[in-house]
This record gives C-alpha cells, structure tokens and sequence, in this order.
C-alpha cells in the first residue's frame, strides 16, 4: 500500500490535514505522516522532520509526497538526495493542492492503487475557485504611453541571482524606465534596471507571475527584449537538473562526544590544528559628522578601487580555477555599479554620515531584507552583500580586515566564510575548512570545491569556541569534525588519505602515457572540454586532445552573439595550447532546449525534438558561418577540426559542406589566412544516424557517439526525468547495438568512431566500448587517469568477445552485471 506524507510549513496543519485523510481510507491502514514546522513549534520546513516522516511512511509500494509552499519543496528535494537510490526511485512529489489533493491521494491508496495512479487521482483533483492559480492576476489599467505584459517565469530558479542578473543587463540597454513586479506574491514593484532593487524586491520563484512595465520611447521594443528572455528561461532551462541548496540547520551539531556533525562539501581525510577566524569589522567613525564633500571623494574612490580588485579576483579565479566559478564575482562588480545602492550612500553622506557608517547602514539593511526573503539563495546573496560591504569598508578604512594571518597547515573554522575570504585562502596551508553555518551552494562552498580543499559547513556555533591549536580530524566524506582523536583515528586518517592520493598520483603518472590494451591496440584517451581554463587541465591529466570542445561558453550568460573574431581567438588559444594534438569543436548545440536571449525562436510543444542544433543553424546560416570561419582561420596554427550536432539525415551534411565552401570563398576574397584541410564529422546522437552510418561514411571524416542523447532518443526517455530512471542506461543493449553499427559503418570507409558521452568515462562500460572497436574515448578530464588505467588491463581480444556476450542480453543491468563478473570490477 503507498505511503503519504504531508509537508507544511504549520505544524497544526499538517497533522489536521493527516487527520482529515485517514478519514478517507475506509478503515484500511495506510501510513500517513506529517512533517510540519519546527521543533519549537514555530513556522517553517524542517528537514529532520520531512526525512523521518519520509522514512516512517515508506512501503515497498512507494511514497507519495504533497508540500504546500516554495520552501518545503526545496527541503523536500534535499531530503530524497540524501536517500539510497533505491529508496528514491519509489518516492514521488505531488504537484496537487495539499488539502484536497491528501484526500484524493488517501482514498487511491486504500483501494490499492499504484504510486502512478494515487499520484495521478491526487493531481487531477477539481477545484472550486474563482480564478485558476496559473492565470496571472487582471492588469492594472496603464496611463497613456505606458506599456506592460505579464509572463510567467518557467526557469528553475526563478528570477534570482544569475537571471535577475541578466534581466538588469537587458532592462539596462533600453532608455525607458522600467520596473518588474512580482504579481503573485504582491511584492511591490522594483527597478529593473538595479542590481540590488531586483535582488530584494524583483525577486520570483519558478511558476511565479510577474509584471514588466516600460515607460518611453522605446517601451515596446524594450518589453519585447525582456519578454523574450524571459519566455526562453534566462537559457537555463538544462541546467536545473543539479542538486538543489541544501541550507544547514545552525543548532547543536554534536552526534556524539567531540564529534561535530555537519554536511560535507568536498571530501578528504585531514588531521591539524584548528584555527579559528573571527571576521575584523570597522567602528572608528560612526556617529560622527565630517566634511560631506570629503566623504563623498573618499566613498567615490573607494568605490573605483574596490571594483578593480573585484576584476582582479575575477580574473585570478578565473586563471586559477573555473570561469564559472570567477562569474561569482559578477555580482559583487554589479552591486558596486548599481546606481541604487551608491545612491543611498551618498544621500546619508550628505546627510552628515560618515563614509564609512553610511556603507555600513545601507549593507546591513540590504543584507537584512535579503535575508527576511527567507530562502537559501536569498541568505546566501546577503552573504555576498556583506563581502563587498567589508572591502569597501576595509579600502575607506586602511586598514586590513582579512585578518586570515596563517603560519602553519591548519583547518581554518569560521561562523562562514565570504566569497573573497576563501578565494583569497592560502591553499597551501589551509588544509580544510569547518564552518558554524552556511551552505553547500554558497559561493564560499564552490570556491572550496574548485580549489579541492576538504570541506564541511553546519557544524554549529560550538565550534568557534575550540581554544585554537587544538587538533582536529575533518571527515569530508561523512561531514564529522573529530575534536581531539585518538592517536588511532590520527593513522587511519593519515592511512586512508595517503592511500587514497597514492592511487591518485599514480594513476596520474601513468595517465601522461599512451593507453595500450595487453595486445597493443591502441585506444585514444581524449577530453571533453567546456571552457578555455579547463583545456590546460585535460593535459595534466594525460589527455591525448580534446575529443569534444563545447562551444556555448562563448554564447551563453551574454545578450549579443559572440563575432567571429571572438570566437577565433578563442580557438586559437585553444589550439596554442594544444599543439599538434587532436582538437574537436563541436558546432553550436543549443536550441528550444537551449535557447539563447538574442536568438528568435518559436515555442515548441517539443523543443528535443524540435529546432535545435544543426536544425537551427539551417534557420540562422550567420551561427554556423561565423563559427566556421572562425575554426578554418585557427586552425592554421593547430590541429583543429570539426563536428556537427543533432545529425539526422545526409541531406544536412550536404548543405553544410556548401557552407564550409562559402566560408572558405569569403576568406580567399579578404586574403585571410585559413586551412584548407579541417575535417569535419558529425555526433551520433539519432538513431537515424546510427542506422545510416555506412552511407553517411562517405560524408564525413570521422564519428562521434554521444551517448547521452543517442540513450534518450533511442528509448524515448527524458534522462532528466527521475521516474524513467529505469529505462535511461547507455549500457542498454539497444544503445550497444547501434553503437556496434555505427563502428561498423564508419570502419567500412576507414573512418574513426569516438564516444564523447558520459558514457565513455563510466568503468563498466569501457570495456565495452573498447570491444566493440570503439576507437577513442571521450570525458571529463579527471576521469582520464583512471580510463587509461582500465585499457592496459585487458586484451582487445577478450574485450570484443565480451562484446559479443552483452548483445545478446536483455538488459543494461544483466550488461552491468557480465561486465562486473568478468572485468573484476
């Protein structure tokens, strides 16, 4: 029988609407449970509580899962993250009204219905109301000349941070004034074109209603921009599939004597002494009156400087690191630049305040209505506000307020850290960090992750009174801060993190040499690449080239198009780099899917099966001419080549070889220098093209399969979606199948087949690839070592026999468990 669980805010009225629900089972004995509100009884969601009602609930049938608002949603979905997989595949989230969907769902279960069918008689409840809550409220009757439209927002995360980030890019290009407000939760309206206004007040969750209202010369075209972004999803759309934020309950955290509970964020076993940071702040000054004209010059300063020390960081991160991760430091430079928020300040200036205090008053009231939001995101940008507050503060002041003096390797403990705090982190001798509250999607936290520094945050305030010095071991597996181990802890410590750097470092070694199986045939181990900065580190892990370079890093976060000489010197960067190694540059793979703000594009029933890649290109000829001619033109100094996405039909390589010789005519006619001999391939990711391969041989130079779309489209399977987890497995025998055709097609014509998927990193599934004559393998850099490792371990010989076993199965798990028996994995 299902499991139900009702999730609430209030206390009272999850355990009301449990009561009302048993009232509908007849009698029979159906677990429902309640998970409302706090320990304290106060308003909110707590994770505890929803994780053990979940657990308490749980049958072999499954569970069903009804929330009532945002955040219990979120909590919801941290809380099945942290379940066994197994467990996870029988839960479900119900989109129903929590009251009458309960019923609904109460009653489906007690007749023994299945997890599909409550789900579906709870979803399909019909109500009474006066008006549907996906109709966004009546319009606002507009003076003259004033233009509006209302759009709902269909992104993941809303318009918070990155896409409100966007948003006031746009907004900003237009003349008109213009404000946006969110009409479903009757939040008052907020400048579009400020930073800090959107941050407090233009702030809307997903499937939120809101209004964007333009007054001036170019109102309508400025709503159109707008209305364009934000019907595309601000381009975000793929990415909502990671894990949510996950925010840390900030009480008590010992699980056991001298053990600190938390959660980690990047793992490693470390034993230090600990060092306990204590942020400085500025005094000096408040309350007192100084020369508003001074005081103004000063701000002013302060402000120029404490923006190119934030582009400093940018770019150190960003050189050091991920240039994902330096975008981080976009906001601070944003906030810096909001006219709002230097308004504020210089009107307390001229009011009598200080410089300083007045930086201080307006920080401390943003970041206070930053966190009345009462969402993680919103906590976390307060944490972001605070950061820019203190180097401004510290650039006024003089003085230095980082106050990190570190002499020896320590794991630094802190309430938590800012952005810049732990970009700035000697890594050298901070060997881990430990911090009181914070979250695992916080900037600190990524940072910490990128620089590969053993990290756990929530451990609770108890930590900051540990008397510096004292030795600590930090679990950033487990999430546990040991206070004073035993000697016996400190060498199992010291023995799991040794053996496991040992593996590491050498399979690393192992990995700068080529990949041979035991009767020599050669295997290519290359590297897929999404942005300059990482093809640097393919190399450091022995990469051989890079098998698959994504190219929407130069077209996404931006509102233009990237110029052709943008996209060449990017190229060619990439191609100095590289040298003579094997260079693959996937074409511009975006689409309804993947929209971008500066692209028109209709909306789709089916955006993944609708107008993307290629197919887009076809519509906008300039994408693919322009990336073209970019690619022939570096080419010239690297080994360069090229290939098409979303393949269907042989008529589409035709059309764009006579691109390829348009782009070559127009460079000849400007006396540009270009290569002559680029190849060209195309991504295997249709069946179509799978089944096709030997006629589409003669078209091309070589394949490459991408697993991840040839799976879905194959099985006809969404792999975002949790309850088709079952059937999303490359390891399918049907997928092994066509990628045996594909290898059997291009080899006809001497052709070469790559698999660029995730595929190609998975243990399983090499030795799989390797024997059915898969001739280069594709991944995420840190998976190279590794890969190499599992080549040298067997003959081609005894690979393609295995081979031939998996394709007479009958299902990726029998697949799995054969490789598993036979591999010795």
């Amino acid at each position: 029988m299902v499991g139900i669980v009702i999730v609430s805010h209030s206390e009272k009225l999850a355990e009301g609407v449990v009561e009302l629900a048993k009232q509908m089972t007849g009698g029979k004995d159906v677990p429902i449970k309640a998970a409302g509100g706090f320990d304290d009884g106060s308003l909110g969601t707590s994770y505890e509580r929803i994780y053990n009602a979940i657990n308490e609930a749980y049958t072999e049938d499954g569970v069903l899962v009804l929330m009532d608002l945002g955040s219990a949603i979120m909590t919801t979905q941290m809380c099945l993250e942290n379940l066994p997989e197994e467990k996870r595949k029988k839960i479900k989230l119900c989109n129903a009204p929590l009251v009458e969907g309960a019923v609904a769902a109460a009653a489906a279960a007690a007749q023994g219905l299945s997890l599909e069918e409550v789900k579906e008689r709870a979803e399909s409840v019909n109500l009474v109301k006066l008006q549907e809550e996906e109709v966004p409220p009546e319009e606002v009757p507009l003076k003259e000349g004033v233009k509006s439209v209302e759009i709902q927002l269909i992104n993941p995360s809303g318009l918070h941070a990155r896409p409100a980030a966007l948003f006031v890019q746009v907004a900003s290009q237009f003349k008109s004034k213009i404000t946006v407000q969110n009409i479903t939760s009757k939040k008052p309206p907020a400048d579009a074109k400020s930073i800090m206004d959107m941050a407090v007040n233009g702030t809307a969750e997903k499937g939120e209603w809101i209004r964007i209202i333009a007054e001036g010369e170019d109102a309508e075209e400025a709503l159109r921009a707008l209305k364009e972004l934000v019907e595309s999803g601000f381009g975000e759309l793929e990415e909502g599939k990671g894990k949510a934020s996950t925010e840390v309950e900030e009480g008590e955290a010992l699980s056991g004597e001298g053990i600190f509970k938390g959660t980690p964020v990047y793992p490693g076993y470390v034993v230090a002494p600990i060092l306990v940071y204590k942020r400085k702040t500025v005094k000096e000054g408040v309350g007192e009156k100084f020369s508003s004209d001074e005081e103004l010059e000063k701000f002013r300063e302060a402000i120029a400087k404490a923006i190119n020390e934030i582009e400093d960081l940018k770019e150190k991160v960003s050189k050091n690191g991920d240039p994902k991760v330096a975008a981080i430091f976009d906001f601070h430079a944003m906030v810096l630049k909001d006219s709002k928020f230097i308004s504020q300040i210089e009107s307390l200036i001229k009011e009598g305040f200080s410089s300083r205090e007045a930086v201080l008053k307006v920080v401390e009231e943003w970041a206070s209505q930053l966190e009345k939001q009462g969402t993680t995101l919103m906590k976390e940008r307060s944490s972001d506000l605070k950061d820019i507050g203190n180097r401004v503060l510290r650039i006024l002041s003089g003085e230095d307020l980082s106050g990190i003096s570190i002499e020896e390797k320590v794991i630094l403990v802190a309430d938590e850290l800012l952005p810049s705090e732990t970009a700035s982190l000697d890594r050298n001798l901070v060997v881990g960090i430990a911090t009181a509250r914070g979250g695992t999607t916080s900037h600190a936290a990524i940072l910490a992750r990128m620089w590969g520094i053993p990290s756990i945050v929530g451990l609770g305030e108890r930590i900051l009174s540990l008397p510096d010095g004292t030795v600590a071991a930090l679990n950033g597996f487990s999430g546990e801060l040991i206070v004073n181990p035993s000697q016996e802890l400190v060498e199992d410590f010291k023995s799991k993190e040794e053996a496991r750097r040992k593996a590491e470092s050498r399979l690393l070694v192992q990995a700068k040499e080529l990949a041979f199986t035991l009767d020599k045939r050669r295997v290519e181990i290359v590297a897929n690449v999404g942005n300059l900065d990482t093809v640097s580190e393919a190399l450091d892990y022995g990469a051989e080239g890079i098998g698959l370079l994504r190219t929407e890093f130069l077209y996404v976060d931006r509102t233009e198009m990237p110029s052709e000489e943008e996209q060449y010197m990017a190229y060619l960067k990439v191609a100095e780099i590289m040298g003579d190694r094997l260079v693959v540059i996937r074409t511009l793979d975006v689409g309804g899917d993947k929209p971008l703000p500066y692209i028109p594009m209709e909306k789709e029933e089916n955006p993944f099966l609708g107008v993307r890649a290629i197919r887009l290109q076809r519509l906008h000829p300039d994408l693919l001419k322009n990336q073209i001619k970019a690619i022939l033109r570096a080419a010239v100094k690297g080994n360069l080549k090229f290939m098409l996405p979303m393949v269907a039909a042989v008529e589409e390589i035709r059309w764009v070889k006579g691109i390829v010789e348009e782009c070559k005519e127009e460079l000849r006619r400007k006396g540009v220098a270009f290569s002559d001999k680029v190849e060209m391939g195309i991504m295997v990711e249709i069946p179509s093209a799978a089944i096709m391969s030997d006629v589409l041989g003669r078209e091309v130079d070589f394949f490459s399969i991408g697993t991840n779309d040839l799976t879905q489209y194959t099985l006809a399977c969404d792999r975002g979606n949790k309850n088709l987890n079952y059937l999303f497995d490359s390891l399918d025998p049907s997928i092994l199948r066509l990628i045996k055709m594909t290898v059997e097609g291009a080899h006809t014509h001497g052709k070469w087949v790559g698999v660029c998927g995730e595929m190609a990193g998975e243990r399983e599934a090499i030795p799989v690839l390797i024997g059915l004559g898969v001739d280069e393998l594709s991944m995420n850099p840190r998976l190279i070592p590794q890969a190499k490792d599992m080549v040298r371990r067997f003959s081609y010989e005894e690979l393609r026999s295995l081979a031939e076993e998996v394709l007479k199965l009958g299902s990726a798990k029998e697949v799995r468990e054969l490789v598993v028996k036979r591999c010795g994995l």
